[in-house]
């Protein structure tokens, strides 16, 4: 402690003292003469003060010995500081001030997004039957259904009733998988029936059973060979679902048409 302040701890127990009877002295009825409180609130002002005042003078003493000490270390923080700015920020990639020109080249540019390849509209898939085909059938007085035979087996297998279709018209065209095969019906009527066979759509596996009058269309059937393309209308008979024929209730669903005429 500074030795101008060997009496401070002294005038702190004294101030401590005059503390003491400035709080307790009003609750014994002892009035104090506002002076003698003003000078005290002074006194005690004075007393928390002058250690720091103090404190500061010695700092400011010590502080006149070390500023060579302290400039250089100023100067040595500024000169970091200086240099992690023109490191982190190079003059030729962001500019600014304090920077100095190395010739260090810029990284490039980065390459534009690739444009999004435009592909062109899927092709819709053309109607089962066209204008031109529900015309010509109505020239003879048939109304030609626009539903192909996978679609009205579509509709048995999603449990839909196609009662309405029977009767009418429909248009076949797929590719012949197997020679036709003679039919001949109760009445003695024979008929080439033409067996086209789907696949599985579910669990079902569709075909279709078209009879044609042989004496009308016999010769040309007969001559179509695997994998010609066999294009008739005939008219809708029936859809049979067939009964489960495994433990997974796998079934057989087979349309018939009739009256069919190659086109």
């Amino acid at each position: 402690m500074d030795d101008h302040l060997h009496w401070f701890p002294r005038i702190q127990f004294s101030g401590t003292g005059l503390t003491l009877v400035s709080t307790l002295a009003p609750t014994l009825g002892v009035e104090i003469p506002y002076a003698f409180r003003a000078g005290g609130a002074a006194l005690g002002v004075l007393m928390i003060a002058w250690p720091l005042f103090s404190y500061l003078g010695q700092l400011l003493r010590s502080a006149r010995s070390m500023l060579p000490n302290i400039i250089v270390a100023v100067s040595i923080g500024a000169a970091l500081m200086v240099w992690n700015y023109w490191y982190s920020s190079n003059y030729l990639r962001n500019g600014g001030i304090w920077h100095v020109k190395l010739g260090i080249a810029p990284p490039p540019p980065p390459a534009p997004p690739a444009s999004p390849v435009q592909l062109p509209p899927p092709t819709p898939k053309p109607p089962w039957v066209t204008t031109e085909e529900i015309d010509q059938q109505k020239k003879l007085g048939r109304t030609l259904s626009i539903y192909s035979p996978q679609e009205l087996l579509a509709m048995v297998a999603n449990d839909e009733n196609v009662d309405v279709f029977k009767g009418r018209w429909i248009k076949l065209d797929y590719p012949v998988e197997r020679v036709p095969v003679s039919f001949t019906t109760q009445e003695k009527k024979e008929y080439y029936v033409v067996v086209i066979n789907f696949g599985f759509v579910g669990l079902a596996r569709d075909s279709l059973d078209a009879l044609f009058d042989p004496k009308k269309y016999g010769d040309r059937l007969v001559n179509l060979r695997k994998g010609d393309q066999l294009k008739a209308v005939c008219q809708f008979l029936q859809i049979d679902r067939g009964k489960p024929f495994n433990t997974y209730n796998m079934r057989d669903d087979a349309l018939f048409v009739s009256n069919c005429e190659l086109l």
